[in-house]
């Protein structure tokens, strides 16, 4: 077997990111890696329960495929994965926390699109919790890029889980193209595709829905028609007017969410706001609207959080996406893809070019 790819988890904001793109790449690449000082840059290093259960997972989709060391723990500094061929099929994984759904999906989507017979998953943890994307922004922001790379992929949400005792239940179905087929035919169906091309566009054209989401348990105080009202006046002050969404849960924990999703239906963008202790709700809508601002006067084809989700698709099928400044976390995915997979990428004059193999 080949010698496994070092990586240094210290790279970049030495974050998480570094482990769950190099899954990501492993499997579709077949390359074992070994990622020592994980999480650097964090004020507690080492792998965290989320990420525990992201690489069990995978053993889980791919059974061919093993770790060192076997006994995975929750501080773990080294990490070394031998993939194999992800296969698919049905699971339910309880992060018994309000651990991110939404982030442990940056890994497990594109495992399971690459999945032999794809996959069927139960998720029960956080929908909507601090240091993650909300459930509202996944689903309807990053998830329709994806929808091209498999034959049928749906994703429904059952109850939100708030921190700390999440509860939130995601239902994910996935169905990939040419099922049962090798996945190097699989993934020569992924390469044909169309190259990306996002331009910017004047998303106040478009459709714009705001959708706010709450504990049942905050009915009383008028939480989600408070984040409305903080919102809806700086909103309108921007050209948009979107239609409201989203309802109230019956939560272990209380919490709340404000997302707005812009553009048309196949290359959406948003911003997304998580309550917080102490804010008041109105406070909340403005926050919300004033990301919204600062992303459409960018300039920019796509908003900042959804650069990085798309660097596997762009590191298949190639493409250009209008954007004036990259993330660190976008560019800790352009890092780990150009190791596995050789790509190269361009960044300048306000647009990131990927070429899928150097």
């Amino acid at each position: 077997m080949a010698e496994p790819l070092l990586l240094d988890g210290a790279y970049g904001e030495g974050g998480g990111q570094i482990v769950r793109f190099a899954l990501v790449f492993s499997l579709i690449t077949g390359k074992p890696f070994r990622v020592v000082r994980i999480r650097q840059g964090r004020r507690q290093p080492g792998l965290k329960t989320q990420h525990l259960f992201i690489v069990k997972t995978l053993l889980w989709l791919a059974p061919g495929s093993r770790t060192e060391p076997e006994d995975l723990r929750v501080g773990l500094n080294e990490l070394t994965f031998y993939p194999a061929e992800p296969r698919g099929g049905t699971r339910s994984v309880d992060f018994k926390t309000a651990g991110s759904i939404p982030l442990f999906l940056q890994t497990l989507l594109p495992a399971c699109v690459l999945a032999r017979e794809g996959c069927r998953l139960r998720l029960v943890g956080g929908t909507d919790v601090p240091f993650s994307m909300t459930w509202d922004y996944w689903h309807q922001v990053i998830l329709p890029y994806s929808r091209p790379l498999a034959e049928h992929l749906e994703a429904t949400a059952e109850n939100r889980g708030y921190y700390p005792a999440g509860g939130g239940v995601v239902r994910l179905r996935v169905r990939p193209l040419r099922p049962g087929e090798p996945l190097a035919r699989r993934l020569e169906s992924l390469q044909r595709l169309d190259p990306l091309n996002l331009e910017p566009v004047d998303f106040r054209r478009f459709p714009q829905v705001l959708w706010i989401q709450g504990s049942r348990s905050l009915e009383g105080r008028r939480v989600r028609q408070r984040i409305l009202r903080g919102a809806l006046p700086e909103l309108e002050a921007l050209g948009l007017h979107p239609e409201l969404r989203g309802r109230s849960w019956p939560t272990r924990s209380p919490g709340c969410s404000a997302t707005l999703v812009l553009g048309p239906a196949e290359r959406p963008v948003g911003v997304d706001q998580l309550c917080q202790r102490g804010v008041p709700a109105e406070e909340i809508g403005r926050r919300l609207a004033r990301k919204a601002a600062r992303f459409l006067g960018s300039g920019d084809a796509v908003d900042p959080h959804l650069q990085d989700n798309l660097v596997w698709i762009l590191a298949l099928r190639g493409g250009r996406v209008a954007v004036q400044h990259l993330t660190s976390h976008t560019q800790t995915a352009l890092w780990v893809a150009e190791r596995f997979l050789g790509i190269r990428y361009r960044h300048e004059n306000g647009w990131l070019e990927v070429s899928p193999q150097a």
